[in-house]
């Protein structure tokens, strides 16, 4: 029998692993295996994939270590974008903030990567120890450390709160928004440097820097690549900037990845450069001393690549980065750059600015915004406020007329002033029984009164429960409207005229070309003596004559024992047809024979 390991063992290995980590080392590829005390005697006692028995121990191989739950070995990181399964593969290359997302080694939210390595990410104006804690919007240049907080570096200007741009001083200076540009009559062209409107001439190309092949490439004799099996630095130096690995192999140093061909690590975007390197990164240049990406392109997440970045709101992206112009608000959804939901588009500025409600801190009205609001707010004394004439709602997304009039929105009923008004769905209108009437609200139908002249509507009167109602030969079609009645057959413009005399009659269109209206029985009812009522064929229940319908011979229709049914002198030949005998006396014993009979049979079938 196996011995057991204990879970909690593995979680204080992971934990003694993790803070021996440093900048730049590695761990020891056998701590895992050592602190496990998976004693063993021989390979087949080591059950988990790709472990062997070294020492008397259950080990991973070099590069290896122990997964969380002990069933197999699996491989340290040693670069960014490196397959993972589980974090510490990747937090033991990447350092704190280093995460598996996607299966795939990245830093994790709230932090970037440089110089190989993942760290936390402050914004500006926030506290930091050095310029690589300085960060926003895809940019590592355009904020540094200057005692202990991150401000715009020497070059750049602040846009909105939160990020800041290169500037272009003058003719020929990178841009890439005519906002870059801070010299007079400038604009940014099509190429991306900024030129002076009154010169015909301004619109002056800029190539794009493609990489240069590298002429000693091609004489060199290529004796090891990246990944090749080493066991010292020195087996890895045909490479430049790379060093024997963990597991036995060579790989890149910190900042400098392998190229495509894994002949040689080559230098990623915030690298040290000297003014005569080779150009490797398509547009990329040796800026300041570091290799940095130009033309208005932006660093890709883990800095191998110039991606071109988007000029214009709501156009084709394929990566965040790519919306750095925008502000670190704006992403790539569905394939367009939009502002996220904290967010706003000003097009003056080009910009996604920070939402900032009604009673919110503020600095400027650009801030004040409020989806969907349609009252334009204003930062006053620093605060987020509605217009003059308004007040904010309890939940502070809208603003409220203090005196609002008809059609004017409102949260409760005292937000209406306009007499007999209410608030109603979020809009000041006639309250229950009033009506409106160019600006005032009058009463309607049910309405209470005192005397007939309260009642505004025509032909109403008060009643003596003192509420306005219709006069006599009309009835109510709506709160301001009395119309006469109309009896079976008589013109209408309301079902309630014709229901209030008739019941189960409503206003019908008639068949002629005139588009008259008349009171008609309802499609299940028929009209018999003075009303309209339900049509009960042969058979069906009834508790009188009128109840029976017969679309032929209803002359002969009886109601029989509360059954519609032919009388002695027809006979049934259809559910709703009764015909009399005209023959000799033997059929016509034998026709009501039969009638009688169907008659019984539908009676015991009901």
């Amino acid at each position: 029998m196996w011995p057991t390991v204990s879970p909690l063992l593995v979680t204080l290995v992971l934990c003694m692993e993790f803070a021996l980590l440093t900048n730049g080392s590695f761990v020891s590829d056998n701590i895992l295996g050592r602190y496990s005390q998976w004693d063993c005697l021989t390979d087949v006692e080591c059950t988990a994939n790709g472990t062997s028995c070294i020492s008397g121990y259950c080990e991973c191989a070099p590069g290896y270590f122990f997964n969380s739950d002990m069933t197999e070995c699996i491989r340290r990181a040693t670069a960014y974008g490196d397959a993972c399964s589980e974090k510490q593969q990747c937090s033991g290359y990447l350092l704190e903030g280093g995460t598996c997302e996607n299966s795939v080694c990245v830093c994790a939210d709230g932090y970037h990567y440089i110089h190989g390595r993942c760290y936390p990410s402050s914004g500006l104006g926030d506290s930091c120890e050095a310029d690589v804690n300085c960060y926003v919007n895809a940019d590592t240049e355009a904020l540094s450390c200057v005692n202990g907080t991150c401000v715009c570096s020497e070059g750049f200007y602040q846009r909105e709160y939160r990020t800041c741009r290169r500037i272009g001083y003058a003719v020929g200076d990178e841009c890439a928004i005519d906002l870059d540009c801070k010299f007079a009559n400038s604009y940014c062209t099509r190429r991306f440097v900024c030129a002076d409107s009154a010169d015909s001439n301004g619109e002056m190309t800029l190539e794009e820097n493609h990489p240069i092949e590298d002429d000693r490439s091609a004489e060199r004799i290529v004796r090891v690549l990246v990944g090749a099996a080493c066991d010292s630095d020195a087996n890895c130096t045909d490479l430049g900037n790379s060093k024997c690995g963990p597991d036995g192999t060579c790989i890149c140093n910190r900042g400098y990845y392998a190229s495509a061909d894994l002949s040689s690590c080559l230098a990623a975007i915030g690298e040290e450069c000297g003014g005569n390197d080779t150009v490797i990164i398509r547009n990329s240049l040796c800026r300041n001393g570091t290799w940095s990406c130009g033309y208005s392109t932006v660093a890709s997440l883990n800095q191998q690549i110039c991606r071109k970045s988007t000029k214009s709101y709501n156009f084709s992206c394929t990566f965040d980065e790519q919306c750095y112009i925008f502000g670190p608000d704006a992403s790539c959804q569905k394939k367009r750059c939009l502002c996220n939901s904290r967010s706003h588009w000003l097009e003056d500025q080009l910009f996604c600015w920070t939402n900032k409600g009604i009673g919110e801190s503020c600095v400027r009205n650009e801030d004040c915004y409020v989806e969907g609001l349609s009252s334009e707010l204003s930062c006053n004394d620093s605060v987020c406020t509605c217009p003059p004439g308004t007040t904010a709602s309890s939940d502070k997304t809208s603003c409220q007329n203090v005196d609002a009039t008809l059609n004017e929105s409102c949260e409760f009923d005292a937000n209406c002033t306009i007499a007999n008004s209410a608030c109603i769905d979020g809009v000041c209108g006639c309250a229950e029984y009033y009506y409106p009437v160019d600006e005032a609200c009058l009463p309607g139908l049910n309405a209470t009164c005192s005397t007939d002249d309260d009642c505004t509507v025509p032909s109403s009167v008060c009643s003596r429960a003192e509420v306005c109602e219709c006069g006599g030969n009309t009835v109510a079609a709506g709160t301001n409207l009395c119309k006469p009645v109309a009896d079976y057959g008589e013109e209408c413009e309301y079902d309630i005229q014709c229901s209030s005399v008739v019941e189960n009659a409503y206003c019908s269109k008639l068949s002629d070309s005139n588009q008259t209206t008349a009171c008609a029985c309802r499609s299940d009812y028929h009209y018999r003596n003075g009303g309209c009522n339900f049509k009960s064929r042969l058979g069906s229940h009834c508790s009188s004559i009128v109840d029976c319908y017969l679309e032929s011979g209803q002359e002969y229709a009886v109601c029989l024992n509360g059954r519609c049914a032919c009388d002695w002198e027809s006979t049934a030949t259809s559910p709703t047809s009764c015909e009399t005998y005209r023959g000799d006396a033997t059929t016509f014993f034998f026709s009501t024979s039969l009638g009688l009979v169907l008659l019984a049979v539908k009676i015991l079938v009901v």
